[in-house]
């Protein structure tokens, strides 16, 4: 996928965000974020994202998890027990 461009607005699905986002945001206990991202397929595809947290708060989370990622790709395959 090829960078997505920020520019890019649409009404239709920043408002499905907000309404997923309150529904989750809704149900989660105190203490919790959360972060949402919507893309489309191919080439140059739009990116939406919406959070319910700090952006360095989320930052830190998405480099942690893509860390996590990374190692489990590079990683042998567990033998069974």
């Amino acid at each position: 996928m090829s960078q997505s461009s920020y520019d890019i607005k649409d009404p239709v699905i920043e408002e499905l965000m907000k309404r997923i986002a309150d529904t989750i945001a809704d149900r989660m206990p105190p203490g919790w974020g959360f972060n949402l991202m919507l893309f489309e397929y191919g080439d140059g595809g739009s990116l939406f994202y919406i959070s319910r947290a700090q952006r360095q708060d989320i930052i830190k989370v998405m480099q942690e998890f893509i860390a996590r990622q990374s190692i489990v790709e590079t990683s042998p395959p567990r033998r069974p027990q």
